[in-house]
């Protein structure tokens, strides 16, 4: 079974050669780090919901929504089903639907739902 890493999208044949190799991508400047969400796609952004066929195309790309950095960063829970909100449980079907809504309970990261893992 493949590993992906989670900042630059590279696939690895397995969890050792993923971490023996430094990624450039890492804001930490660190090794390569495992994707931990479904493997099999698609993949989204957990600041706009936006969904990607590869990983590597999603954290290759820039997203308008991060106000923490400049790239998608991708959501690493379940995505069969509806998206929770980790703050308020609200649901939605679609996960760009979710971080666009105001969060009441939510105290930092413009008050937009945040989806939980």
């Amino acid at each position: 079974m493949s590993e992906f890493c989670k900042y630059c999208g590279k696939e690895f044949r397995s969890i050792s050669d993923l971490t023996f190799h430094s990624c450039s991508r890492n804001p930490n400047g660190g090794r390569h780090v495992p994707f931990e969400g479904d493997k099999n796609g698609p993949f989204y952004c957990v600041h706009c919901g936006k969904e990607f066929r590869k990983l590597s195309d999603l954290v290759f790309y820039s997203c308008s929504k991060n106000l923490g950095g400049n790239r998608h960063e991708p959501f690493e829970g379940n995505v069969s089903g509806n998206f929770t909100c980790k703050y308020c449980g609200k649901e939605y079907r679609k996960l760009s639907d979710l971080v666009f809504y105001s969060c009441p309970r939510n105290p930092e990261r413009g008050g937009k739902h945040v989806p939980a893992r």
